[in-house]
This record gives C-alpha cells, structure tokens and sequence, in this order.
C-alpha cells in the first residue's frame, strides 16, 4: 500500500511542472499572436498559430487572430472557417460578426452572409456598414438581346428535302428571330437560415413558319415564309435553405405564360390556318450547395416543360478558389438531359479574374448536345427547343461603387434545328421530322445581357 501511494506522489510532482509548463507555453503563445495582430505583422502572426497546431495548443486568441490574418491575406473562405471555430467557443462579439459576414460576403457565401447579419443588432449592422434593412440583401434589373442568325441562314436554297416524293402534302417547322428580354431580380432574407429570391422576366420575338409543299404529283418543291410573334412573362421563385454550416438545400419553380401563334394545315396543299394560342410552361427544381475552404460543388436536378416538351435535366458543378477568394476561381460543369426521351450531354470549363480594384471578369465555353431553351434549369428561358453543339460566353463585371456594379454578359451559341424531313409525324403539338438524314440548319445566335446590381 505504502507503495502506491509513493507513486501516486511521485506523479504529482512529475505531472505539476508539466501542466505549469503547458500553461505557461499557452501564455506566451496568446501573448506574442495578440501583440504581432495589434502590429499587423500577419504573417509572423501565422507562424506562431501554426507553431501553436503543432504543439497541439489551440486557444479563442489563437484561432481568432489566425483568421484576421488571413482575412488580411484576402484568404476570405479559410478566415471564415477560423472565425467560426472561434464562435464556436464563445458567443460571438461585434467585432467577430463583423469578421463573419464579411468573410463570407467576400467568399461568395450568401447564405452564411445572410446567418450573420441577422445575429447582428440594429446597431451593430449600421456600424458594420451591413445593410439598414435585414431581410433586402440585393437587388438588379437587366436587359437582354438575343441576336438570332436563324431566319436569315435557313432559307429557301437549304430547305430541300433529299426526295420530294416522300412529302405526301407539306411539312412545316416554326424559326425564332431576334428576341429582347426585361429582368429585374430581388433578393430576400426571411431570417438567419431562409432566404427568398425573385425574377421577373419577360421576352419577345418575331418568329416565322415556313411550309414546304408539293402542289400536285412530280412538281417541283414549293414555300412560303408567315410571319408570327411570341410573348412570354415568367416568374421564377428560389428558397435558399442553410441546413447546416455549409450546406444549402434550394427549391425552385418557374412559370411562364406564352402568347404566341399556332400553325394548322389547310385542306389544300401549302394552305394554312393561323390562331393566337396560349399556354403555361412550368420547371421544378432542387439544388443541393456544398461550400469548402476551397470549392464549392453544386448538384442541379430540374423537370420543365418548356416549348411543350418534358424534359429532365441534372447537372454538376464544381468550382475552385486556388487562393481562397473570389479573386480567381475556376469551374468544371457536367449536364445530362432527356428531352422528350431524346438524351443530350455536355461538359463545360470557364475561369473568372479581378482584373484591378473595379473589374471582374468570367469567360468559358461548353460543348455537347442540348436543347437550349432550359438555360440553368430555369433561370434563363426562351421559348426556343433548337440543339445548341457549342457556346462560348464573357462576362465582365464593373464595380461602379462598393454596392453598385454594371454586369455584362455575351455568348455566342452554334446551335441547328433537331428536324428532317420525312412523313410529317407529330411530337408534342408540334412538327417533329425524324427519319431522313438532317439537312443543313446550323445558325448562330448571339446574346447581351446588360443589367445594374445592387448589394448590401
């Protein structure tokens, strides 16, 4: 007995310097992070946190002043994780909110922006410089020409069937000519965890049915062009959900309401019926956000019904930020489509730069085969079911004030039409030829979006 209680004592004495000597360690360590922060000399600052890691002593001084040194640094989404380990171990400060929702703001982190400005006080967002008002994050309206190379590129000398004995009275199919589109956007913040956006958006085109017809056994292929119009007014509606510290759950859902013109054949041959027609289309959608210290992955799942066709579309997405900002970011995209039961496919690759103090751009290209009217699962439309094989897109951003900035979007798509001439069977309300070899309909169309974005 008298032998256990000589070792129990033995190990006091061993295990009382050692506890003094880690506290002490622990001491000098919080002392000389917080002096060298209060000199802004971060990166002696990041030394003494990594020298701190490596002797396993982790402190709120330590983990707090890591992540002011590296928002220093403009390594916004590895500060951001530093400030949260930090408010993990105590209720968070003014000066640590601020540090929060800016680090996330700087990140590309609505969502958590969104958390930590509600936290904030009436007093503490008006001297953090955080918005006035909590629930209006953002706000943007835009203007859009699509520039369509369509009418002017399919015209009568490539409209030629390889046999026109297989035309048993005419075929038809509808081409869209130059659109222009009005946006304006509002951003929303129903509390810490829930936000709300809103697009309006309406479009407007002049469109053209052209008809092929043989008037009567062995003559010659004839046409004629009629003229028509297309209206659209959408409204798309988006639920951001942060479910957990970086994870964003997002359901959407889009309606369009169309006035167009509908073609029916006559009772003669090239004879046809034209009537004012309306309909709705409509897109769900489910979004799944994972933020990482230096990616974000997005995973896109949507079903519409856009151009009168069911299509199902998914889609993945994977950005990375090499210096853990918004300064230079690369992103890898994958979508696979069915529309109608027809599948399309494509990959993508596009870079964004800040460029000096006031700009920002984004450029990339996407190949692959695609009914193009689901632009984002939703988020740009047009009433429009051609085949896009190619786009190529620049986007440049102009900081016009901290809140303000001029947002310019161009891209180029190779698109053809996904028809051939054969016995004239009907697909979803409209023309679909399908059993003879696609004659040529490749045209080109052009898109500028110009529109003014105002932030918190």
């Amino acid at each position: 007995m008298q032998r256990y209680i000589f070792i129990l004592i033995l190990c006091l004495h061993v295990s009382t310097p050692a506890d003094s000597q880690n506290a002490d360690r622990e001491r000098f360590l919080n002392e000389t992070v917080y002096r060298l922060s209060m000199e802004e000399k971060w990166d002696s600052v990041l030394y003494f946190c990594n020298l701190a890691d490596y002797e396993y002593i982790e402190t709120y001084e330590i983990t707090y002043n890591r992540g002011r040194a590296l928002f220093a640094k403009e390594q916004y989404r590895e500060a951001w994780a530093e400030f949260e380990k930090a408010a993990e171990k105590y209720s968070p400060a003014s000066g640590l909110k601020t540090y929060l929702y800016y680090s996330a703001c700087y990140s590309g982190m609505d969502q958590r922006a969104r958390y930590w400005r509600f936290k904030m006080s009436a007093d503490e967002r008006l001297k953090n410089k955080s918005g006035y008002i909590p629930f209006l994050e953002n706000a943007s309206v835009g203007y859009t020409i699509i520039g369509s190379q369509n009418i002017e590129n399919n015209g009568s000398l490539e409209f030629y069937p390889p046999d026109p004995a297989t035309f048993d009275s005419s075929s038809w199919y509808k081409m869209i000519d130059d659109m222009q589109s009005v946006h304006a956007s509002f951003g929303f913040g129903l509390n810490k965890r829930i936000g709300l956006s809103l697009t309006y958006s309406s479009l407007s085109t002049n469109d053209l049915f052209r008809t092929a017809y043989i008037e009567y056994g062995g003559a010659p292929l004839s046409y004629m062009n009629y003229p028509s119009a297309t209206n659209q007014q959408s409204l798309y509606i988006s639920l951001p959900l942060l479910v957990g510290k970086r994870v964003i759950i997002e359901p959407a859902y889009q309606q369009i309401d169309v006035q167009t013109v509908n073609l029916k054949e006559g009772s003669t041959a090239g004879e046809v019926l034209l009537s004012d027609t309306s309909f709705t289309e409509n897109l769900a959608a489910l979004a799944f956000v994972f933020e990482r210290s230096k990616a974000t992955r997005l995973l896109l799942f949507s079903w519409s019904s856009f151009s009168l066709r069911q299509q199902l579309q998914a889609s993945f997405v994977n950005t990375w930020y090499p210096g853990f900002n918004l300064n230079e970011y690369y992103t890898l995209s994958f979508i696979a489509q069915s529309d109608n039961g027809r599948p399309g496919v494509s990959a993508g690759f596009s870079a964004g730069w800040r460029i000096n103090r006031l700009l920002w751009t984004e450029a990339g290209f996407r190949f692959g085969r695609l009914s193009n009217y689901n632009e984002m699962n939703g988020m740009f439309a047009v009433n429009n079911s051609d085949i896009n094989n190619f786009l190529v897109h620049l986007n440049p951003i102009v900081l016009i004030t901290p809140h303000v900035s001029l947002n310019l979007h161009y891209g180029l798509y190779i698109n053809h039409l996904p028809y051939s001439l054969d016995d004239g069977s009907f697909s979803a309300g409209r023309r679909q030829f399908s059993g003879i070899t696609l004659f040529k309909t490749n045209y080109l169309q052009h898109y500028l979006t110009g529109g003014i974005t105002w932030k918190l």
